[in-house]
């Protein structure tokens, strides 16, 4: 939340529902320190397309963190301007972009769904409906219950 601060803080607000009593699971800090700028970056895009220019409104980006179904399960809630239809089954494609040229890569969604799914058998998948925002869903399965994993570098919680 803090690296990501200056895309989000003059067009949107942060809220966290964290839950206290989280398990560790294994895997790298690092790696979900990624995947989380990236759906923060990407929430803050979505709803700055949505605001008019110089408005006061701001929208919302919302963390969740909850243990269910033996996963540790992280939501990334928008209020932004939502996944149009004809893209949704592109989304996590490498080099897929809706951004100008030079304002991304279309590599962090991709990269995201790479970690998550390969790396260390867990979910991650979206709701999301065009005007009223999206929500990416995270899943990472409790040491061992997702199958083997490979080498990390540290456990994180």
């Amino acid at each position: 939340i803090t690296i990501s601060r200056n895309k989000w803080k003059h067009h949107a607000e942060i809220q966290t529902d964290l839950e206290p009593q989280l398990p560790l699971v294994q895997g790298s800090q690092n790696d979900i320190n990624q995947i989380l700028l990236t759906l923060i970056v990407n929430a803050s895009q979505a709803i700055e397309e949505v605001l008019e220019k110089d408005s006061d409104e701001r929208g919302v980006i919302r963390l969740t963190t909850r243990m269910r179904d033996g996963m540790v399960e992280i939501q990334v809630t928008d209020s932004g301007s939502g996944i149009p239809d004809e893209i949704k089954d592109r989304i996590f494609d490498p080099f897929f972009t809706t951004r100008e040229v030079g304002c991304g890569s279309g590599q962090g969604l991709a990269l995201a769904r790479r970690i998550i799914v390969e790396k260390y058998r867990g979910n991650i998948y979206f709701d999301s409906r065009v005007g009223e925002g999206t929500t990416f869903v995270i899943q990472i399965p409790l040491n061992g219950n997702g199958g083997p994993y490979e080498k990390t570098d540290s456990l994180c919680g």
